[in-house]
């Protein structure tokens, strides 16, 4: 289940979410931010993980891309909350594989023109 926050002031959780991860059910802190100039960077994963709470999973989801200082930050931290970084590609992958807004079309046959071979030439 998800559950959104208010868009004031939320200090970058953008909503909740509630997941089963194998018997133990887990809550999640999502931060989305839709950039269309800049990767995310570092300190949005610093911000994430010091939120306070409970959460043991930040994610952070992007209509762009991650910095490569932003993916080194969210790695492995012990004693910290682990951060799971969603980018376009990502998102697009799943809506593909899912199905989601998108629809299959039959394209029609195309051909290439190779010339013509001496033997066929009369």
């Amino acid at each position: 289940s998800i559950q959104l926050t208010q868009r004031t002031r939320d200090g970058g959780r953008d909503a909740e979410c509630q997941y089963k991860r194998g018997l133990v059910n887990s809550t999640a802190i999502v931060s989305a931010k839709h950039w269309k100039g800049k990767k995310v960077g570092p300190d949005e994963v610093q911000r994430l993980r010091g939120l306070r709470g409970d959460t043991d999973t930040g994610i952070i989801v992007t209509s762009n891309t991650f910095s490569n200082e932003a993916i080194k930050e969210a790695g492995p931290s012990q004693n910290q909350r682990s951060i799971v970084l969603i980018d376009i590609d990502i998102i697009v992958e799943i809506c593909f594989t899912k199905g989601i807004g998108v629809e299959k079309v039959q394209l029609q046959s195309f051909y290439k023109f190779t010339g013509f071979k001496d033997e066929n030439v009369t």
